[in-house]
């Protein structure tokens, strides 16, 4: 590994990349902001592959041959120091400004539409407790920004969380704030946490108030599928847990109900299956969870590839942190430049489609109001 452990902020706009190099930029919750040059990096089918490896990872809603999960080694790896990489020169100010996209009024396309009433259907049939249905929006940007304009921006965002961008030539370019943790260990803690129940920034949800009257009945049926299903998976490998207790987690414009799992258990071989397990869990996917993602991929209407993935760093310095691709984006070049925009919400028995429609719009929000100044018209909404 590169022995260099800081970087100007003037080198971030001349760091080294080209179309054969894989490279990340990424903040994690409360650590400086790192850059990762990866002129080699290689493919795998499943986290227990890389039992022995420590690096960066970056996985798909569903690995098959066309979208594996890469595995980046640490080959040469700078970071930023903290009290300087939350203030990267901005190109517009994002924490303060409306996006035009919460003033938008349009209503679920048909694609939307039909999708909706086939996973609404599946639940209520009983073939599903929960499917979690998904879409894309793709803006056309202005073609003078580049992604790392855009990460630069992406610090100044007033959202929780882990920040990135990813390139990596076969898939291009991604770029994210996500709030949930899919799993973290390090000698000190290992945990997960149930994220799932939405609800728009407002009147805050207090520790020992009742979930139910304030989240709403399905929001917190859809959270108990959740934590039935983490519980479910630790419990397989033996892990004993304690006491846990509901509380909300506010992300930008909306908050969520957060069950966290903390456990005693940093054995690498037990944190890959665990992964290996719970991924993906019912608050990006469904119950069951293989036919949940065949049924995903055969009538959400798109293919989500890397969005609802996972991500971060695998045994990087003894330390595990990977959290799920969401308020993400994928960005590419097709004749201009496109940002593909994904946001999804759980499907119950009791689900209406206009509310679902208005939870996507709100998860939306923290990438649109990243790429409002730039977006010059809109191709898929």
């Amino acid at each position: 590994m590169r022995a260099s452990p800081y970087c100007s902020i003037a080198e971030l706009f001349s760091l080294p990349c080209s179309d054969s190099s894989a490279f990340v930029l990424i903040q994690m919750p409360g650590s400086v902001a790192q850059y990762w040059h990866c002129p080699t990096y290689s493919a795998v089918q499943k986290l227990q592959d890389l039992t022995s490896e420590e690096g960066f990872v970056f996985a798909p809603f569903c690995a098959t041959a066309q979208t594996p999960i890469y595995f980046l080694p640490p080959l040469d790896v700078r970071e930023f120091p903290l009290s300087t990489s939350i203030s990267f020169p901005s190109h517009s100010t994002v924490s303060s400004k409306e996006s035009v996209f919460g003033k938008r009024d349009y209503k679920p396309n048909d694609t939307y539409q039909s999708a909706f009433t086939s996973f609404h259907s599946a639940v209520r049939s009983g073939q599903f407790s929960k499917l979690v249905l998904s879409r894309e929006e793709v803006l056309s940007l202005q073609d003078t920004i580049t992604p790392i304009d855009l990460f630069a921006d992406l610090l100044n965002l007033q959202q929780p969380g882990a920040k990135y961008l990813i390139f990596i030539p076969e898939i291009g370019f991604w770029l994210g704030a996500t709030p949930e943790v899919l799993l973290c260990s390090s000698p000190q803690e290992t945990y997960t946490m149930a994220l799932a129940g939405t609800k728009a920034l407002g009147r805050e949800f207090e520790i020992g108030q009742d979930c139910e009257d304030f989240f709403g009945a399905k929001n917190n049926s859809e959270h108990e599928v959740v934590v039935d299903h983490i519980r479910t998976v630790l419990c397989s490998e033996g892990i004993k847990l304690g006491k846990t207790e509901k509380r909300a987690l506010k992300s930008y414009n909306v908050q969520h109900l957060c069950t966290r799992f903390d456990f005693d258990n940093s054995d690498h071989l037990v944190i890959a299956r665990l992964v290996d397990k719970l991924h993906p869990t019912p608050a990006v996917c469904g119950i069951p969870t293989e036919k949940a993602k065949d049924f995903i991929r055969k009538y959400e209407g798109y293919e989500r590839r890397y969005y609802a993935g996972y991500l971060g760093y695998w045994q990087y310095r003894q330390q595990t942190e990977l959290y799920v691709n969401l308020r993400s984006a994928s960005i590419d070049k097709e004749g201009s430049l496109q940002a593909h925009l994904y946001a999804g919400g759980g499907i119950m028995p009791d689900s209406d489609y206009l509310s679902e429609w208005e939870e996507t719009k709100l998860k939306m929000q923290p990438m649109h109001a990243l790429l409002s100044p730039y977006i010059t018209h809109y191709c898929l909404q």
